[in-house]
């Protein structure tokens, strides 16, 4: 994953943006990374105007080893 230029602040959402390319991937991602508590990320996710079908959510979790990645479609949080 490639950063274009660094994060920058976006007051209107509360959060910080980033643009960034997928390695070996015709692919544009925009990154967010919420400055509210995670209970609000909703509200950053909707005045950022992107549908359900376009989000992708990447979290830490105590449960999980250093670097260990789990893909997960729906459900709830376990």
């Amino acid at each position: 994953l490639m950063v274009a230029n660094g994060w920058r602040v976006d007051r209107r959402c509360c959060t910080n943006v980033a643009l960034a390319t997928a390695n070996g991937l015709e692919l544009e991602l925009v990154l967010l990374k919420p400055q509210r508590l995670m209970n609000l990320s909703g509200l950053i996710v909707t005045s950022a105007g992107l549908g359900p079908e376009n989000i992708y959510l990447f979290h830490d979790d105590l449960d999980k080893a250093l670097s260990k990645l789990v893909i997960k479609l729906g459900g709830s949080a376990r």
